[in-house]
């Protein structure tokens, strides 16, 4: 049973990549047809029929799967923006409604396809046959339709449904039946303008012919044949002087199997891939003649010399002579003695022997190999393999390889050009390479530095090598970074020593200091608690100047940018000051012109002031004091019938300046106590309170008994007080 197989792979955002195998053909027609179903024989013919549609297939249909030379793939599915096409047999009942074909691809070859991604998507295999591979090909050039002539009708073998994902591996089996009972043939599909599917190249494997060893065999046959090519299938045949080679064993590159008897004869061998033929014209002789065949050899760089065996299939009468030479291959001179020579094999035996020496050297390398080419045969004999490779296999241990730059470097972002370099403890014959990763906090790519992981490779014969990369000199400012390599496998080599190197990055821009929790301005605090901060400071210093500069400042030592100024300026007096701080960087780089902060200080309390306040002796009970004073922004107040300004107690909260003190009062003494208070929450004390007293009376007076009240022009014994007349004492 033939299969078609596929999986999906590197998908584009909205396809499916499927790579897919198609089924083999066989080139002979079996002569005993599968063993069909129990379908009757109407139905059989309704569904397929060994003879030609009547109206356009010029070929006839085959009778068994394995006949199938050239297929087709459909696609179908609800959610595909593509006009569908009704696929139907000969009597117009539809079988299928595709939206997308690929084709046609000929039988075991392998094609790359691209199909939109998503659910339900429903493969059906296509079925031709065709009388030449460039028919089949030619397939895909068609803009409509299924081609006619040269092809037999069009068969669904096998139909199938998966989901393709972007970025998911899909596997996709197709079957191929083993008998075509229930195959579906149909005449065509309409409308035939299908979306054709993109197809990226083909990547069938070319099917070619290299060489065949030996050359030369008996005529009575049994000769061991081995033919190399590319693209042998497991449907591949070989012909030896127009007979099938027996006994044979494919595989992609090789085929090995046992020569026919044959006449004495120069001849060709000829191999067959489905429809496709190669030639190797006059590649085999068969002869009569002893066969002389060099024997390759794999022999021990420690061995000393390369013994190389010649053997003849049969005993000659007389001495079967020929000459050699050895040539060199990845083998040079510094691995062997190149000799030439002559050699004979004694009559009535089989073998001969050519030494070549051998070079031990300490060189850790492949296995090399070189040639020895025989000439100059006598007569009484003939080559099968005039030539034979002497393989040489290493004996020495591959070397360490190892950083050779220090665990750790210090540079900062200005050094431009940085190198790293790994060495190996001894040379080697080969190239020895290592793969590093590139970690740390610096940004790769562009943004501290351009060094990706990669592969240092030290060439043959060397036994150090540099790898050199750039570093970013940005206006950034930054902490310092890390960029580490970490060595993690190698080829040809051991790892050993050093793995691990890392290189610390530092800045180049000068630092600047940023200042957070200052006084505001104006303030009345007096203990600072500044925090120093900023992008790669380290350390700074600072000092308070008066004024709004820095000139003449004194500043202190440098302190750890962890440890903030906390300062008590309690002993300042009120007015203008400066804090002035100079930022280090962990690359010691020192801030040129300081951060400032200018505020004023001021602690001193204003003093309220009083209008619209009443008579020393009123009796007006209402109260609307206005507050006043330069600075005052808010005040705190309290009336009692005692001067007690000076206490604490019976002040209420605090009050703008804006709204006025009124109340309506009892008769007796009063006192006002006002305490302002300024932006800054400096207040008046409570002993230097602004303060009023005043007496309410609003109550009249009792007239004595039996006390007439005359107008004051006539009264001289009475006075007007309060609107009341009182005697005069």
């Amino acid at each position: 049973m033939s299969v078609l197989s596929g999986c999906q792979r590197n998908p584009a955002a909205e396809e499916g990549q499927l790579t897919v195998r198609f089924p083999e053909a066989k080139t002979e027609v079996p002569k005993a047809p599968l063993k069909s179903s129990s379908n009757s024989e109407s139905e059989e013919q309704q569904k397929f029929s060994s003879s030609p549609s009547a109206s356009k297939w010029s070929l006839s249909d085959p009778s068994l799967p394995d006949q199938f030379n050239c297929f087709a793939l459909t696609v179908e599915a609800e959610d595909i923006e593509a006009p569908r096409n009704s696929c139907a047999r000969l009597d117009a009942t539809t079988i299928s409604r595709p939206q997308f074909i690929f084709g046609g691809f000929p039988a075991g070859s392998t094609q790359t396809l691209k199909v939109p991604s998503g659910e339900n998507r429903k493969f059906s295999l296509i079925g031709f046959k065709t009388d030449s591979i460039s028919n089949c090909v030619n397939f895909r050039n068609l803009s409509n339709g299924f081609p006619s002539q040269q092809f037999s009708a069009p068969v669904i073998l096998s139909t199938t449904s998966a989901d393709l994902t972007p970025g998911v591996e899909t596997n996709l089996t197709l079957s191929i039946p083993e008998t075509l009972s229930n195959a579906e043939k149909f005449e065509d599909c309409s409308p035939t303008a299908f979306s054709r599917g993109a197809t990226s190249t083909p990547i069938t494997e070319s099917f070619t012919l290299v060489g065949v060893s030996p050359a030369a065999g008996d005529i009575s046959g049994g000769t061991s044949l081995q033919i190399v090519g590319t693209g042998f299938t497991s449907a591949t045949t070989a012909v030896i002087g127009g007979l099938s080679c027996e006994s044979m064993v494919v595989t992609p590159t090789l085929i090995t199997c046992t020569t026919p008897a044959h006449v004495e004869a120069l001849v060709d061998i000829v191999v067959t891939r489905g429809i496709e033929t190669a030639t190797l014209t006059n590649a085999f002789t068969y002869s009569s003649l002893p066969m002389v065949t060099a024997v390759d050899a794999i022999i021990a760089e420690s061995s000393g010399a390369a013994r190389l065996t010649v053997t003849l299939s049969k005993p000659a009468d007389q001495n079967v002579q020929f000459s050699y030479t050895s040539l060199p291959g990845t083998a040079t001179a510094a691995d062997f003695i190149s000799l030439s020579g002559s050699l004979a094999i004694p009559a009535g035996t089989l073998t001969a022997t050519i030494v070549i020496p051998i070079t031990d050297d300490s060189l850790d390398e492949n296995s090399e190999n070189f040639s020895v080419v025989l000439s100059g045969l006598t007569a009484n004999a003939i080559f099968a393999g005039s030539s034979a490779q002497v393989t040489i296999t290493d004996n020495d241990p591959p070397p360490t390889l190892q950083l050779t730059s220090s665990s750790s470097q210090d540079i900062t972002e200005s050094a431009g050009v940085v190198t790293f370099g790994i060495g190996l403890s001894a040379a080697s014959g080969l190239d020895a390479s290592v793969n590093f990763t590139v970690s740390g906090t610096a940004t790769a790519g562009g943004g501290d530095h351009n060094l990706a992981a990669g592969t240092v490779t030290i060439s043959a014969g060397s036994t150090a090598a540099n790898y050199y990369f750039n570093v970013i000199d940005d206006a950034a400012l930054e902490s310092m970074e890390t960029i580490i390599v970490t060595l993690n496998s190698s080829t040809n080599s051991a790892l050993g020593g050093a793995t691990t190197h890392t290189i610390n990055l530092s800045d180049n821009e000068v630092p600047t200091a940023a200042l957070a929790s200052v006084p505001g301005n104006p303030s009345s605090i007096t203990t600072l608690a500044i925090d120093v901060g900023g992008a790669e400071v380290s350390q700074y210093q600072y000092g308070i100047n008066p004024g709004s500069n820095c000139s003449g400042v004194t500043y202190g030592s440098f302190v750890s940018a962890t440890v903030n100024i906390t300062d008590n300026i309690s002993g300042l007096g009120d007015g203008n000051y400066t804090i002035c701080v100079l930022a280090k960087s962990i690359s010691n780089v020192i801030q040129t012109a300081p951060t400032t902060h200018t505020w004023q200080k001021d602690t001193t309390a204003p003093t309220a002031s009083l209008t619209n306040t009443p008579a020393a002796v009123t009796n007006v009970p209402g109260l609307n004091v206005d507050v006043q004073g330069t600075e005052v922004v808010n005040y705190r107040y309290k009336i009692s019938s005692t001067n007690d300004c000076s206490s604490a107690s019976g002040y209420g909260s605090s009050i703008s300046e804006t709204v006025n003190i009124t109340d309506t009062l009892s008769d007796g003494p009063h006192y006002l106590c006002v305490l302002g208070a300024d932006l800054l929450g400096n207040e008046q004390a409570y002993g230097s309170a602004t303060f009023i007293s005043w007496s309410l009376d609003q109550v009249p007076p009792n007239a004595p008994s039996g006390l007439a009240l005359n107008s004051p022009s006539t009264s001289p014994n009475c006075r007007i007080s309060r609107i009341l007349c009182h005697p005069i004492s």
